[in-house]
């Protein structure tokens, strides 16, 4: 009997010792390295490392957001990160701090986009049309402008200016 005990102590040891590992490998594998880089060439060596979409084979087409089930546009000459992992990662790198929120970053030739999801309801069409739209852009631009010179301070990308693409009618 005493036998048995020591042999099924020492299995769930095991058991135990694995699950422990694969614990430690899974964290490493998704943690970022919290560090600003300020030299331009390690930076830049490091960007490399992330998994840049259209940068390769650039062309026009929709990248679809699985949290939201929504697609976003990208043109031939914007490339992306997609996923928190790399775009918390790029952030680090170039600010020195996170960007938790963020499932996208587009860029452009002069310009960068970050997209954030937060799953809080659904608005048809038809709630669309009785709102209005032109107090909530007005709102969005205030806030904007609000965060404007705390995010200059931190060095960090602004909204200079915030339109409606298209206007649902």
């Amino acid at each position: 009997m005493r036998e048995k005990n020591k042999i099924l102590k020492n299995f769930f040891k095991v058991i135990f010792l694995t699950l422990l590992l694969f614990n430690v490998y899974q964290t490493s594998s998704i943690a970022v390295e919290e560090k600003k880089i300020e030299n331009d060439d390690e930076r830049q060596k490091k960007y490399d490392t992330l998994n840049w979409y259209n940068w390769d084979n650039p062309s026009d087409h929709n990248v679809l957001l699985e949290g939201p089930n929504a697609e976003i546009f990208i043109i031939e000459g914007e490339y992306y990160l997609k996923g928190n992992k790399d775009i918390n990662q790029y952030s680090w790198w170039t600010w020195g701090h996170a960007k938790p929120d963020d499932v996208l970053m587009i860029m452009g030739s002069n310009y960068t986009v970050f997209v954030k999801y937060f799953d809080e309801g659904y608005v048809t069409i038809d709630d669309w049309k009785s709102q209005d739209t032109d107090a909530w852009i007005n709102k969005m631009r205030e806030v904007q402008k609000s965060w404007r010179e705390d995010l200059k301070k931190q060095n960090t990308d602004y909204v200079e200016n915030l339109n409606w693409i298209n206007k649902i009618k």
